[in-house]
């Protein structure tokens, strides 16, 4: 017998090679991207979610692959599990409300004033003082 050496450099099985099996379909529905992506973040697999929500690891395996209706309880808990939000698991944006008008545009200022030394602070609010004072006295 001859012998012979095998080099694990040009090996195209490595140990950072995702595991398991590849889905059927590269389709995915917009919720399914959103718990691969966020279970992924967590670093855990299908196995672990599915065992620390009680479901059976095929069932999560399909809310990732094709569209269905979740069980409310259990979004609640893998949003608990990937530390996210519901709404971002179901793709909900929360709107901002715009801070629009004279108040708005007092408290953009008050934000900025923040930013600015503590010295510069303190002659802005005695005029800021100043006006409010003379308002009232009116």
């Amino acid at each position: 017998m001859q012998a012979f050496s095998i080099s694990l450099e040009n090996c195209p099985y490595n140990l950072s090679m995702k595991t398991g099996r590849p889905a059927k379909s590269e389709f995915r529905s917009e919720l399914g991207k959103r718990l691969l992506e966020a279970r992924q973040n967590a670093g855990l697999s299908q196995t672990q979610v599915s065992e620390l929500i009680g479901v059976p690891q095929q069932t999560y395996a399909g809310w990732e692959r094709k569209k269905c209706a979740i069980d409310p309880e259990c979004l609640a808990k893998l949003a608990e599990i990937f530390d996210v939000t519901v709404d971002a698991l179901v793709g909900k944006t929360v709107k901002q409300q715009r801070r629009g008008g004279p108040r708005g545009k007092a408290l953009r200022l008050f934000e900025e004033l923040g930013n600015l030394p503590r010295s510069r602070q303190n002659r802005i609010l005695i005029v800021v003082e100043d006006l409010i004072s003379a308002h009232r006295n009116q």
